[in-house]
């Protein structure tokens, strides 16, 4: 197994440019911001930038909790990688990350002004500083649910002369809590209101009866109950309730939905 490191200072565009950076070095996982990456997925550990402030997130990407670190070496040791890239802020933290998940010694150090313009850097810059934007090496479906609640976009990124020429890199893009003053909530009745609306919206639909929501730190399920109208298709309708509430709350409010039940409480003759 062979280690590599990316180095660069926060918001030069290390996340940008590590799929590409990887793939030269053979290295078929990464280790950027408390996650293990492999093919696009996120094999362990949890996202640095979930973090409520910027010295937890410090503490979360370089493994200072026993619990993660012990998590992290048995996710490498179950996945025998051929190479590992260690993204970090300074040579010496990606030691620090390489020694506290008792790694072999890099074989490279590679910094982000050899692989990244001036014009590049200045651009990764402007997103951090600018909007607080964050990259992450990783296709927005894949962690979606993960970070729920945060406002999450997708990248998509054609190089030339790689094997992504014609499925270009998927990254994903979001804010973290502390990359903005304060927080947004968005209240239960709030995605009830959207979730009825939307519903509503379906042809076939007679009317709403009711719409609650199942919520937990980690799972939101909406229950809805409606009137069909007579003659149209139970489950075709019922499909387009499920596909419509589910798109437009995770468009609309970053809220990832687990599940969308909808039950026919009765049919309408009109």
């Amino acid at each position: 197994m062979k280690i590599y490191a990316l180095v660069g200072e926060s918001g030069t565009g290390k996340s940008y440019n590590a799929i590409a950076i990887a793939e030269k070095y053979n290295a078929d996982y990464i280790i950027d911001d408390g996650l293990l990456i492999s093919q696009g997925k996120v094999v362990a550990g949890s996202s640095a930038k979930k973090e409520s402030c910027i010295i937890a997130a410090v503490k979360r990407a370089i493994f200072e909790d026993e619990a993660s670190r012990m998590q992290m070496r048995s996710a490498i040791e179950e996945s025998s990688p051929v190479g590992i890239l260690i993204l970090g802020t300074s040579d010496r933290m990606v030691q620090k990350i390489r020694t506290r998940l008792e790694l072999p010694e890099f074989e490279q150090i590679i910094h982000i002004e050899d692989v990244a313009s001036a014009e590049d850097i200045a651009k990764a810059r402007l997103m951090r500083q600018g909007q607080g934007k964050h990259v992450i090496p990783v296709p927005a479906p894949e962690i979606r649910k993960t970070f729920s609640g945060y406002f999450l976009d997708a990248l998509r990124v054609f190089r030339k002369n790689s094997q992504f020429a014609d499925n270009p890199e998927e990254k994903s893009i979001v804010r973290p809590s502390y990359s903005y003053r304060g927080e947004f909530v968005i209240n239960d009745t709030v995605l009830c209101t959207l979730a009825s609306y939307e519903a509503s919206r379906c042809t076939g639909v007679d009317r709403i009866v009711r719409v609650s929501l199942d919520k937990s730190e980690s799972n939101v399920i909406f229950n809805i109950d409606v009137v069909l109208s007579y003659g149209v298709d139970i489950k075709e309708c019922s499909g387009d309730i499920i596909n419509r509430v589910k798109q437009s709350i995770e468009e609309y409010t970053s809220v990832y939905t687990d599940a969308v039940n909808v039950t026919v409480k009765s049919l309408s003759v009109k």
